[in-house]
């Protein structure tokens, strides 16, 4: 078909330039114009750039709670509507620029027909042709880059395959080129005479929150602001708007924090650009003080407020609040595009049942009668959760350092950077962290050290003056199946272990040990298998961590080989080549785990000793290395622990259901390497094989055996199988 080339006037002054009334202006085409086939018909295409409303409504016949209870209260200025129109004060250049505005016309085969490209659109009209189609959708994109469609061909490029772009909002949202919009309008184009002209209506494909922190506490109360941050934000944006009612997925990842106002100040407006997220409405929520973290859908967006509250009674306290916006202030969780949440939040005190107050739960707790007690490992089941530990009381309750610990990092963790700890900092001598993910999401499988130092620059590990392992589970030891044996009763899994990994996966592994000592060292990587048979060293296979840390070996001497060289350095493997084959260096220590040694009620071998959880045991509240006869009833003839060659491990039956991975062992006279893996397994007891010797109690499998009393060198790494505490 031959192409007649002319030009189409895009006007509509009234509708580009809401509530203007300037005359009508003309703008030379600036950009590319690329028609297809067919016969280019003038028509009037109307643009408007629509108005930035707020959806929040008051709902005060469901709030009726007295304001006494309510720790923070929320209201929503009215603010001047956000349109394209002359003279409104209330938009910033970036809400009202029109720029890289691309004409994207789809025709009667869905397929791209014509496109052009505008810059700075500041006139009230446009030339711009279409092909004359009976059935086209023209699309209006703006301020998503100049060459964004360059490489979008005439006749091949298809309308499904634009509907079904994502806007990158982590790298392309940039506001000094305006907000990125987008309209649509869908006719015939042939006549332009016809009543049903082309108009399209862009609107911002993103949402704009404002914050403001007021307080009006109590007489005697105090409350500074520390910092604010907006938390959850959705990593993409899709070109089309979604249907009204769409509920975004969610199983969606890679949500993302924006950046944290540290230093923020009470009255002040914070504001963000953000893609819409439509989480949906909980309709149990009929209270404001109900919108917190814990009834909030997985992935909703919310404003994280932190701050210093004194109640006169006590020393002042750090407060977290968490606000979550929406069309009302109960049970709306939608941030839609186009829309402005204003949102002023006045804290009025630090009430806990006020679900929008966030209480960092206590780790300090032994999970059977809760009562406090203190640990080297605390283990964490929630994503999302702010959890807390004593950083000044060690197991036993002993104290961590005649000074107060300064500063805290992570010193490792496994998945990525930020994979296991979201945040973490210290404060009054309490160690707060966040775990990553969204609260009701299942929480990500793995481990992490947390160090703190005795200087506000943590680094050096010279100055750590404790470390404590996080082991980020979904296991539950109080409800999972445990095996008895005898009077103990053990865990399920091996200490650092991934509950949801299946029997004969490297993730049943766990973690590995020095006998004596607190801080587990990384095992197999993952990605390598287990089929490993027989070997000697694997320690290129050992997984891989983040954070600030650095694993190393020493080998042992009178320097390295001490406590408290082992307390700064969690990360160091202390390797021995030679008799005794101990990290320590000198005299051995029994009692290390707290065992010691006993002679009296020792059979056949067996330290008869229990003795009591230590300042260095490695596990978690509740439990502690099992003493040395805590597998005496294990035989290979009894049939009540079986090897299975393809798991690789051994299982009890019975009532002795728990698996038992051939993890293998850290070598200490081979550089840590790994050995063994997949052919054997080693558990190390709290006691020493005896007084003063060589050895530590152990149990020690492979296929053909199982030997429950097994004696093995202090300094090589063995799994860990916690029991109860009795």
């Amino acid at each position: 078909m031959k192409v007649f080339r002319k030009l189409l006037l895009v006007g509509a002054v009234g509708a580009l330039f809401a509530a203007c009334s300037k005359d009508l202006e003309t703008a030379d085409p600036t950009g590319p114009v690329e028609p297809g086939n067919g016969e280019i018909v003038s028509n009037t295409l109307g643009l408007a750039v629509s108005g930035m409303k707020s959806p929040v409504t008051e709902l005060g016949s469901m709030e009726t709670r007295s304001v006494i209870d309510e720790a923070v209260t929320l209201s929503f200025p009215e603010e001047p509507e956000v349109t394209r129109a002359t003279g409104d004060t209330s938009a910033t250049d970036a809400e009202k620029a029109v720029k890289n505005l691309w004409i994207l016309q789809f025709g009667d085969e869905g397929k791209l027909v014509y496109k052009t490209m505008r810059k700075d659109v500041t006139a009230s009209s446009l030339d711009v042709p279409l092909i004359g189609c009976d059935n086209s959708t023209v699309y209006a994109v703006a301020n998503v880059g100049e060459t964004k469609f360059d490489s979008a061909e005439v006749d091949k490029y298809a309308l499904t395959t634009f509907e079904a772009l994502s806007f990158d909002t982590t790298t392309e949202v940039d506001t000094t080129n305006g907000l990125p919009m987008i309209g649509s309008w869908t006719g015939q184009t042939k006549d332009p005479s016809a009543s049903d002209k082309p108009k399209i209506e862009l609107k911002r494909m993103v949402a704009k929150i404002s914050f403001t922190c007021k307080k009006e506490v109590p007489m005697g109360h105090s409350f500074s602001l520390k910092s604010v941050q907006l938390c959850s934000v959705s990593p993409t944006t899709s070109y089309k708007a979604p249907v009204a009612g769409t509920i975004a997925p969610v199983s969606t990842a890679n949500f993302f924090d924006y950046a944290k106002q540290s230093s923020a100040v009470l009255d002040k407006a914070y504001s963000w650009y953000v893609p819409e997220n439509l989480r949906g409405t909980v309709s149990e929520i009929t209270l404001p003080t109900d919108k917190g973290e814990s009834k909030a859908p997985a992935h909703s967006t919310f404003i994280e407020v932190i701050g210093s509250y004194n109640d006169g009674s006590n020393p002042a306290t750090d407060i977290t609040f968490r606000i979550f916006p929406g069309a009302n202030k109960t049970n709306d969780f939608n941030i839609a595009r186009n829309y402005k949440y204003t949102i002023t939040a006045t804290v009025k005190g630090n009430n806990p049942t006020d679900l929008r107050v966030v209480v960092a739960t206590d780790l300090c707790k032994n999970p059977f009668d809760e009562s406090e007690e203190f640990a080297n490992c605390y283990m964490v089941s929630k994503a999302g959760q702010t959890y807390k530990f004593d950083a000044l009381h060690l197991a036993n309750n002993a104290t961590v350092a005649a000074n107060a610990p300064k500063s805290v990092k992570v010193l490792w963790e496994t998945n990525g950077a930020q994979k296991i700890i979201k945040s973490v900092e210290l404060k009054n001598g309490w160690v707060y962290f966040t775990t990553a993910g969204e609260s009701g999401d299942p929480i990500t499988e793995g481990n992490a050290v947390i160090a703190v130092y005795d200087t506000t620059t943590p680094g050096n590990e010279q100055n750590v003056l404790w470390s404590w392992h996080i082991w980020s589970t979904q296991c539950n030891p109080a409800e999972d199946a445990s095996w008895y044996q005898g009077n103990y009763k053990f865990m399920k899994y091996n200490l650092g272990a991934d509950c949801t990994s299946a029997e004969g996966t490297v993730g049943r592994f766990g973690l590995y040990y020095q006998w004596g000592r607190k801080d587990p060292f990384i095992g197999v990587n993952p990605t390598a298998g287990i089929s490993f048979g027989n070997q000697t060293s694997f320690a290129a296979n050992t997984a891989p961590t983040y954070g600030g840390g650095t694993w190393t070996t020493a080998a042992v001497s009178s320097s390295v080989g001490t406590i408290d060289y082992a307390k700064k350095h969690p990360m160091t493997f202390i390797t021995a080549t030679a008799s005794p084959y101990d990290w320590i260096s000198g005299t051995r220590n029994d009692d290390l785990w707290g065992t010691g040694w006993s002679a009296t009620g020792s059979t056949g071998g067996y330290n008869g000793n229990k003795g009591k959880k230590s300042c260095y045991d490695p596990c978690p509240p509740g439990y502690r290395v099992p003493p040395q006869d805590a597998w005496s009833n294990l035989s290979t003839t009894s049939g009540v622990f079986n090897w299975n060659s393809t798991t690789l491990g051994r299982k009890g039956t019975g009532t002795a259901q728990n698996f038992y991975p051939a993890a293998g062992y850290r070598n200490c006279n081979n550089g840590g390497g790994l050995c063994n893996v997949g052919s054997r397994g080693y558990c190390w007891s709290s006691s020493p094989y005896s007084s003063g010797g060589t050895f530590a109690g152990s149990l020690g499998f492979y296929s053909s055996g199982v030997y429950p009393q097994n004696s093995s060198y202090r300094a090589h790494g063995f799994s860990v199988r916690c029991v109860q505490n009795f």
